[in-house]
């Protein structure tokens, strides 16, 4: 689209794209829900075979005893909302998107962020060169690698290293060594985490995808007591 040709039609194509918060995605699955256990920190998670048991690995049980299987229907909302701002003549659009959310995203559909990231790229190349418009950038995170995610929300707080690290020490016991166990693997795989989970925007699910599910799956409930500790949520 040119905006000099049609700049009724044009900002309205761009409004419509980038109303991106409270843009859901339906996902209809049998994923059940995350329960974090109140006393370890780590997500209870049903037993292998017939999903009646559940259990954490600090020794606590439980068991399901409702037996209508019943599927379960998630819309998603990546997005928290938009930001404008100006820099020096051009308009900067920050998209929000929610990296917890992406993470709890990667249980149920690995491909959403292509599909967005894609619809973003076409968007940014017909904002190029375009007569009579400033200069407009977009800025967003978007990813399905489940490290680089992690790592972005690291980034986004304002918690030094040394505040991350005092407050893990000041966890109970079982919930620390919960805690250490997750920093321990993650900083062992970020090195080289493209191996083992693809690229910021992978579309390789038949590769990735699994592995990227089982890490957040396996520590899940580390990763939200972090995101409350980074934000003081």
């Amino acid at each position: 689209m040119i905006f000099r040709l049609d700049p009724i039609s044009f900002l309205l194509r761009i409004c419509d794209d980038l109303q991106e918060w409270q843009r859901f995605l339906v996902v209809i699955g049998e994923t059940h829900n995350y329960l974090k256990c109140s006393q370890c920190g780590r997500i209870i998670v049903p037993d292998s075979g017939g999903k009646q048991e559940y259990s954490c690995p600090c020794g606590k049980q439980f068991r399901k005893i409702t037996q209508i299987k019943n599927k379960k229907l998630n819309y998603i909302d990546i997005c928290n909302g938009l930001e404008l701002n100006s820099d020096r003549g051009s308009i900067v659009i920050t998209l929000q998107y929610d990296c917890y959310r992406q993470l709890e995203l990667l249980l149920s559909d690995y491909s959403t962020v292509l599909y967005r990231n894609k619809g973003l790229e076409e968007l940014n190349c017909m904002l190029e060169h375009q007569k009579y418009l400033p200069k407009i950038e977009l800025k967003y995170f978007l990813s399905n690698n489940p490290l680089k995610l992690i790592s972005h929300m690291l980034e986004e707080s304002k918690k030094s290293p040394k505040e991350i690290e005092d407050w893990v020490d000041s966890l109970k016991e079982k919930e620390k060594e919960g805690m250490q166990a997750f920093f321990e693997e993650y900083q062992k795989l970020i090195p080289d985490n493209e191996l083992k989970y693809g690229k910021q925007i992978e579309k390789d699910a038949v590769k990735y995808a699994r592995d990227a599910r089982a890490f957040v799956e396996d520590y899940m409930g580390q990763i939200y007591s972090l995101l409350e500790f980074l934000f003081d949520k």
